[in-house]
């Protein structure tokens, strides 16, 4: 079974845009959307939520690709894997 939808706690530097970090989710191979809410906003770092939804989600590359923007995965909240979405 493969990673269908991956939910992130993130803090990313204010000042990086959350269309770039959305985009370099989304050119990952086997993401199809990616969602990002902020939840926080400080003097210098935003918490946000990311969800990432695909038909076969690489834990692994997403965590690769979103740190090497300069962000901090603070924690995995929530992992659906199977061949559809739980409400």
């Amino acid at each position: 079974m493969s990673i269908i939808r991956l939910v992130l706690d993130i803090q990313k530097p204010i000042n990086l845009p959350l269309n770039v970090l959305a985009m370099e989710i989304s050119q990952i191979e086997g993401v199809g959307t990616v969602d990002i809410t902020v939840q926080d906003v400080d003097q210098k770092v935003e918490s946000a939520r990311v969800t990432i939804e695909g038909p076969e989600v690489d834990f692994d590359r997403v965590k690769a690709t979103i740190e090497k923007t300069g962000v901090a995965v603070q924690s995995v909240d929530r992992i659906t894997c199977g061949k559809g979405l739980a409400k």
